[in-house]
């Protein structure tokens, strides 16, 4: 059996009741990527989140541990990987992050 490739979760909702919803609830985020970890041998390692924040905004806290644990070493992941693009940020200089660093 193979290693499996370490990985970081980010979940984002713009409301507190996503459910349902086109991206859903931060729960259905998580487990949508669980899923899809198991099935591509894939160790979810860590799991962040910004509930009821709009993409738009920069205070996305969850979003920046993620980012500060990655520049910090405090986790060693592969890739991060999300819902959809549009879950990490609406923000082009939070997206331009997530281009330039190499993993």
């Amino acid at each position: 059996m193979t290693n499996s490739t370490l990985i970081a979760t980010y979940a984002r909702t713009n409301t507190t009741n996503s459910k349902g919803t086109f991206c859903g609830s931060i729960k259905e985020q998580h487990d949508s990527i669980r899923s899809w970890a198991k099935f591509n041998n894939c160790k979810v390692v860590n799991e962040y989140k910004d509930e009821a924040i709009s993409g738009l905004n920069k205070s996305l806290i969850g979003l920046t541990q993620l980012i500060n644990d990655i520049n910090n070493s405090q986790i060693q992941i592969k890739y991060v990987v999300v819902y959809q693009l549009s879950r990490i940020s609406r923000h082009q200089e939070m997206m331009s992050w997530f281009e330039e660093e190499p993993y």
